[in-house]
């Protein structure tokens, strides 16, 4: 999927609690599976994906997902620290971990 093949590494919160403070006007949206209620949002200008917004019931209904690597001021030994939870979403299973997530 495309998740695997780009290494996404995000963290989910509701959307009720997410406000993008800057760069909006740089940011471009593409719907990576038609019929889907799940966006993808990346820099118009660099191609980097920086997140996801949609509807997924399994994980709490309206959600952003971050990509965490797109955060300003995030030190690295920040993100060593931070727990780390597999989803299944190639198979639409978000609840469960992958069969196999060792590559990841």
């Amino acid at each position: 999927t495309i998740c695997t093949k780009a290494r996404w590494w995000g963290t989910t919160i509701p959307q009720r609690a997410f406000r993008l403070l800057a760069g909006e006007d740089a940011l471009s949206t593409y719907n990576f599976r038609p019929g889907a209620t799940l966006l993808h949002h990346f820099c118009r200008l660099c191609g980097v994906r920086v997140m996801i917004t949609g509807y997924v019931e399994e994980l709490g209904g309206d959600i952003v997902t971050l990509q965490v690597a797109t955060l300003d001021d995030v030190e690295p030994a920040e993100l060593l620290e931070a727990p780390i939870s597999y989803l299944d979403g190639k198979n639409d299973a978000w609840w469960n971990p992958p069969a196999e997530f060792r590559h990841l």
